[in-house]
């Protein structure tokens, strides 16, 4: 895969100052927080404990913050979680500056719907940590947005993007042999976005049912001008509005429409090059091309 690359100096350098900045803001959060989690508990930095979404000590001990901190962590070490973390930099990414480009609030109120969904549907699936759950949720909020790209699954089997997060939910059955309810739930929860998002209100007697309230959106830019403030991290913080709909061209990497309908046809999707092949690299395993 080849990423977003940062400033390229006389001597060829790599900017990792440039790249970081680069990646928007949601993504980046995500990422560094989950990346963090994980590994530092992994090594026994910090206990495991407060990353289990367990009810009863939630409800008895009122330890409510195991509800947020079960979705910051993504199980345990080795290549699985690599594999994890690179998926949702690469999938985070597109659906930030594809459909949800500059509109921070809307894709983390997007998140924090899914993290609800999770929650509450943990009550009847057994879910301790849910990080895979919002990256399954992403996913499939991607590829149903990705109509004009099709995926290759280990370099054999060609489906629509839109099955991508089904299929791997299946992949890790046939691979563990048992589902994962914590993919389930999030497979769930983001297709029910999707449905009140886009289909509902496109329907005879629809209407749009989910809105970013006011003060979430204040929320949101109040945290924007801290940590811009505070760091400098002021690149990869969109500032343009971007209505479902609008084009994408202005952002590096982004071409075409993006709308409730997904990207147009002919729609390059996200920050990578294209390959020898015509398609894009996604990792191991993975390679996107448009159909």
């Amino acid at each position: 895969m080849s990423g977003p690359t940062g400033d390229v100096h006389g001597t060829g350098d790599f900017d990792f100052k440039t790249f970081f900045l680069d990646i928007p803001p949601v993504t980046r959060t995500l990422f560094i927080s989950m990346f963090s989690c994980t590994v530092l508990s992994g090594l026994g930095v910090i206990p495991i404990q407060p990353f289990i979404l367990s009810w009863p000590v939630i409800i008895q001990r009122f330890q409510i913050w195991r509800l947020p901190l079960s979705f910051m962590h993504m199980g345990g070490l080795g290549i699985g979680f690599l594999i994890r973390m690179y998926f949702l930099f690469t999938y985070s990414k597109q659906l930030e500056v594809g459909f949800f480009f500059g509109r921070p609030a809307n894709y983390s109120w997007f998140i924090t719907i899914i993290m609800v969904c999770v929650s509450l549907g943990s009550l009847f699936l057994p879910s301790p940590v849910n990080a895979s759950a919002l990256l399954t949720a992403i996913i499939h909020l991607w590829g149903r947005y990705a109509t004009s790209v099709t995926v290759s699954l280990y370099g054999f089997l060609r489906i629509p993007a839109k099955y991508l997060s089904l299929s791997l939910v299946f992949i890790d059955l046939i691979r563990t042999g048992s589902f994962n309810y914590s993919d389930i739930l999030g497979l769930i929860g983001g297709h029910l976005y999707y449905f009140l998002d886009s289909v509902y209100p496109t329907m005879p007697e629809g209407k749009q049912l989910i809105f970013v309230p006011l003060w979430f959106e204040n929320i949101i830019e109040s945290l924007q001008r801290m940590l811009g403030s505070l760091t400098g991290l002021q690149r990869g913080i969109p500032t343009l509005s971007h209505s479902a709909g609008q084009t994408a061209s202005s952002t590096p990497g982004v071409a075409g429409r993006w709308n409730r309908g997904g990207a147009s046809s002919g729609a390059r999707v996200g920050f990578t090059t294209p390959t020898s092949r015509g398609g894009h690299s996604w990792g191991a395993g993975h390679t996107l091309g448009s159909s």
